[in-house]
């Protein structure tokens, strides 16, 4: 983000089937993010993702590819 930009810090977070559904919701956030569908500056955006007890949500592939969009901040 520019020196002078605004950061915003977005908290999606969940327990049980709603950890599943907020890490779902952050990947979704982030993609949107990243492909100008918001109205905000790309970059400008933190998005942390802390859950409580969540199922396994993806496969290693979708692991792979959601990582890096949110990675480090995911509280597990």
């Amino acid at each position: 983000a520019a020196d002078n930009a605004l950061e915003t810090e977005l908290f999606v977070t969940g327990h049980s089937l709603g950890a599943a559904l907020a890490t779902l919701a952050a990947i979704d956030i982030v993609n949107k993010l990243n492909n100008g569908d918001f109205s905000y500056p790309r970059g400008s955006v933190k998005v942390t993702l802390p859950t409580f007890a969540s199922p396994r949500v993806l496969d290693w592939q979708g692991v792979e590819e959601a990582l890096p969009l949110i990675s480090p901040n995911i509280h597990r």
